[in-house]
């Protein structure tokens, strides 16, 4: 279990290994995370969205899979930012190699 801590203005974390791609938003980690009392294995990507108007939903939500496991399936990645927990689930945003996972969504931004 790895704990994120919030300071002033920056979150220091240690780094997970992403083990799972569940949805277009939505991965399991190695370690466990620990923030605010709540401790979970699943991390929801903050920074885009994946509603689209002129795309199906099983469409933009398939893209966005593949793109996830391209990209982070068993890489190591930062979580950083903690917005909320809820269920056991943290929002927050996800680096690899110090760049935010939602820059690779452009089409995707909220």
């Amino acid at each position: 279990m790895v704990e994120l801590l919030q300071t002033p203005k920056k979150i220091r974390t240690n780094m997970w290994t992403v083990k799972e791609i569940i949805d277009g938003k939505k991965l399991k980690v190695a370690p466990t995370w620990t923030w605010g009392g709540s401790t979970g294995d699943t991390v929801v990507i903050n920074g885009y969205s994946l509603s689209s108007q002129s795309l199906p939903p099983t469409v933009v939500q398939s893209v966005a899979i593949e793109r996830l496991k391209g990209l982070l399936l068993n890489q190591t990645i930062i979580l950083s930012s903690p917005t909320k927990v809820e269920g056991g689930i943290i929002y927050c945003d996800v680096l690899l190699n110090s760049v935010n996972i939602s820059s690779y969504f452009p089409d995707f931004h909220k």
